[in-house]
């Protein structure tokens, strides 16, 4: 018994003596022997003679087996354990990166309640998008690699919205709120590694011509099986000018910026969106924001922007266009790229006081693209008026149109009409400017301005705003329409700054969003309950939504107005004030600290019929609509993409070899990260 004891506290011992770090096969062992005088004995029904590694004196043969085959097993999950344990952080590519995935679908499917499953599927989606960063990161994201993380990718962010219908409502909220941000952390990750990565994101351009304007001379070659092609250049900075690639393949011609010398300027310019390609005739806008090399911000000042190539129109005129910026010294300007000959290098002019030179704010490229056949139900937009100067917005799905037109009444949406029916709603309006003029107030409304067109979707902004002493009011509505749908989404975003809290205590409906008007003969009825209107028009009625009902409906024979607010909506009315003429969310009990609120709320004009697939589609979540705007302020989704080596930047002046990598932007292999 002595002799046991020994040999227990020595292999205690051993254990405990960090500092030589025992390898792992001898650590096994000394873990394994610690248990196995136990179990032998246990097994042999008597003391043993002795401790060792190995079956033990006067075993019999089926405990000498039945131990062996324990130590095995033991040896085994403690071996694939270290393994498993090894593997969390691998990468595609690599060896344990199996054994990582393998795990996760036990895991998975190893829970069984919807909400904790739907939330287990979106952790395994946010893991594939740090692993993508991690590639990126260090520079060895390869296509092979990309398309797996994308394959999974898809396959888990799909398996969490399937899973989320089944949760409890309240649940399903927060899981669409988190598969939302992780769809946009995903559309900007895409984005960024098209520009800083194309390798991983984009196919390359085999068999593309190329041809290398500016820097002192013209070349044209062909690109090779990996989209290269080289070309001996003038970096010199006051060269001939920046270097620029007219590229053509499958159809396209494109003019990219491939490097243009900064210019010396005595301010800060930066565009939203930035340099990029647009395609040829399709207006996109951008916003200039303009401060002084001090950081002072150009507030409140005149600018002149042109194109001296004439190779594109600003707010549909050739030439020099004249803008004013407001408070944070920003200003927009609507571009449309008329030929793909040459870059349009935008300039601006600074009058601070008189007119100074503030040099090139804006590059940009155009692509010719094959005409596309027309899409059943795309989205048709038209307006009157441009930039500024807008009048009116209308668009259309075939399903149902939507008319924006400036007001200064609050009007969001002018009216929506439904194809085939004579019938109309609206207007939605948002009651600022009426509540203003009740404390002595005035509002300012800027808008409808569009916002993006890109045959998918559509969408346009109307902004308003009320001082409130040393801050104010502002309220940002959104409203897009998309391709298939028979609903418009309106998106609100209210900012109170300022002493806005003392305003909003004594006049509460400041903060109400999305009136709508009730026409006169139409029938009511809240979450599916038919309401009777009020009998006078002083009058109103707090109608509070069943849970997980959150939508009304206005019927005039079999015609109605649906407005629904989606699980996804970063906040739900509680109840909806309805008055003889009206109805709309009821405002909330105090403004938040940060004075930012925020609704969503999609409204449609159907038949009867179709009232349930909107309901349900607002309760399962629409996602972010905003996010189809992707394509058209990024309109290089029809043309290429071409990375310089070595960056032009690290030249020194002269004449150098460089080496042009084509991608063709119309070809992702990341499809599977591509927004639906």
């Amino acid at each position: 018994m002595m002799d046991e004891k020994k040999d227990i506290d020595l292999i205690e011992r051993i254990k405990s003596v960090d500092r030589y770090r025992p390898r792992a096969m001898f650590r096994i062992k000394v873990a394994v022997g610690s248990r196995l005088p136990s179990y032998g004995l246990a097994l042999a029904g008597r003391k043993s003679p002795r401790l060792g590694w190995g079956p033990q004196v006067g075993w019999t043969w089926p405990v000498r087996v039945v131990a062996a085959a324990a130590m095995a097993l033991l040896v085994g999950i403690l071996i694939f354990s270290g393994l498993v344990a090894a593997s969390s952080g691998s990468l595609p590519g690599q060896t344990l990166y199996g054994l990582k995935r393998f795990r996760e679908h036990v895991d998975l499917a190893l829970t069984s309640s919807p909400a904790e499953k739907a939330q287990r599927y979106l952790t395994l989606a946010s893991a594939r998008l740090a692993e993508l960063d991690t590639l990126s990161q260090k520079g060895i994201i390869d296509s092979d690699s990309a398309r797996s993380i994308a394959s999974d990718y898809a396959a888990e962010t799909s398996g969490a919205a399937k899973v989320m219908k089944q949760a409890a409502s309240p649940q399903s909220q927060a899981l669409a709120r988190q598969l939302d941000a992780l769809q946009t952390q995903k559309d900007n990750m895409v984005r960024r590694l098209a520009a800083a990565s194309p390798a991983g994101v984009l196919a390359e351009a085999e068999g593309a011509r190329v041809e290398l304007k500016g820097g002192g001379g013209q070349a044209s070659a062909t690109t090779d099986g990996d989209g290269k092609v080289s070309f001996t250049a003038d970096v010199t900075g006051a060269g001939a000018g920046g270097l620029e690639a007219k590229v053509q393949a499958d159809g396209r011609t494109a003019i990219v910026p491939v490097y243009q010398p900064s210019s010396g300027a005595r301010y800060t310019v930066t565009a939203e969106p930035g340099n990029r390609v647009l395609k040829v005739n399709e207006p996109v806008t951008f916003t200039l924001k303009i401060s002084r090399l001090d950081g002072t911000l150009f507030a409140l000042g005149q600018v002149r922007l042109s194109d001296p190539t004439m190779t594109c129109t600003l707010d549909g005129r050739t030439g020099a266009v004249a803008a004013r910026t407001d408070e944070t010294g920003s200003c927009a300007v609507t571009i449309t790229k008329t030929s793909v000959e040459q870059v349009s290098p935008i300039t601006l002019q600074v009058a601070d006081p008189g007119w100074v030179d503030a040099g090139v704010v804006l590059r940009l490229g155009g692509v010719q693209a094959p005409s596309a056949a027309p899409v059943a139900g795309a989205v048709q937009v038209t307006s009157a008026g441009m930039g500024a100067d807008l009048q009116q917005v209308v668009m259309d799905n075939g399903l149902v149109k939507v008319t924006a037109e400036r007001s200064d009444d609050g009007a969001i949406v002018t009216a929506m009409t439904r194809s085939g029916s004579a019938a109309q709603c609206g207007p939605l309006y948002d009651p600022l400017p009426s509540q203003a003029k009740l404390i002595g107030r005035s509002v300012t409304t800027s808008g409808p301005r569009l916002l993006f067109s890109n045959g998918r979707a559509a969408g346009y902004e109307t902004v308003l705003e009320m001082p409130a002493g040393d801050g104010s009011i502002s309220k940002d509505y959104k409203v897009f329409l998309s391709s298939g749908d028979r609903f418009a989404t309106v998106q609100c975003r209210i900012e109170a700054t300022g002493s806005a809290d003392a305003l909003f205590a004594s006049t509460p409906g400041l903060v109400c969003t999305s009136m709508l008007r009730i026409p006169a003969a139409a029938s009511i009825a809240v979450g599916g309950h038919e309401v009777a209107k009020p009998q006078t028009p002083e009058g109103s009625t707090l109608l509070s939504f069943d849970i997980g009902n959150p939508y009304f409906t206005l019927t005039q024979g079999q015609d109605v107005t649906v407005a629904a607010f989606p699980i996804d909506s970063e906040t739900y009315p509680q109840s909806l004030t309805l008055t003889t003429d009206s109805i709309c969310p009821t405002p909330p009990a105090t403004i938040p600290a940060d004075g930012i609120m925020s609704q969503t709320m999609v409204m449609g004009l159907l038949d009867k019929g179709s009232v349930d697939a909107v309901v349900s589609r607002a309760r399962m979540g629409i996602g972010d609509p905003s996010l189809a705007a992707n394509t058209s302020t990024d309109q290089s989704g029809e043309g290429f993409s071409v990375v310089v080596d070595p960056p032009l930047e690290e030249l020194a002046n002269g004449k150098q070899k460089i080496t042009l990598t084509v991608y063709k932007q119309y070809q992702k292999v990341l499809s599977g990260f591509r927004s639906q």
